[in-house]
Formats: C-alpha cells, sequence, structure tokens
C-alpha cells in the first residue's frame, strides 16, 4: 500500500516584496518576501494570478498572502 510522503497545510504571510523573479525573463514565477521578523521567503505564484497580478506588483509594496504550503518529507522540500 502507498503511504503519502507530503504534507500540506495552510499558511498566512504578510511582509514587503523584494523581488520579483520571472522565467524565461517575462512570465512571473515567484515572489520573494520579507517578514516583519525580517525572515524571508520564496513564494511560487498558482499559474491563474501569474498574469492577473504581475503587472500590479512591485519591489517595497507591502502584500498579504495565503495559500498552501506542501512539505515533501522524501525529497526535504
Amino acid at each position: 500500500m502507498y503511504q503519502s510522503c507530503k504534507q500540506v497545510s495552510d499558511f498566512s504571510l504578510e511582509g514587503e516584496i523584494l523581488s520579483l523573479i520571472f522565467k524565461d525573463g517575462c512570465k512571473l514565477k515567484y515572489l520573494r518576501i520579507s517578514s516583519d521578523r525580517g525572515v524571508e521567503y520564496l513564494v511560487k505564484l498558482c499559474k491563474e494570478l501569474r498574469e492577473s497580478i504581475g503587472q500590479n506588483l512591485t519591489q517595497g509594496l507591502r502584500v498579504q498572502v495565503a495559500g498552501e504550503k506542501e512539505l515533501n518529507f522524501k525529497m526535504a522540500k
């Protein structure tokens, strides 16, 4: 019997955008965000949001992000 090695949980994060990370030069893929505690996070955007909000995001903008995080125990990610 197959046993899942993944754990999925909800998260909520508020902070300032440090940088926008693009794939292939033009497709927004990740946001690098610094929280109020000074911790940096790399947040991968879902495909539906990449095109619709990409033009409205700028470095230094304060954002609140909510979503799901996935921990893969087999890959240690």
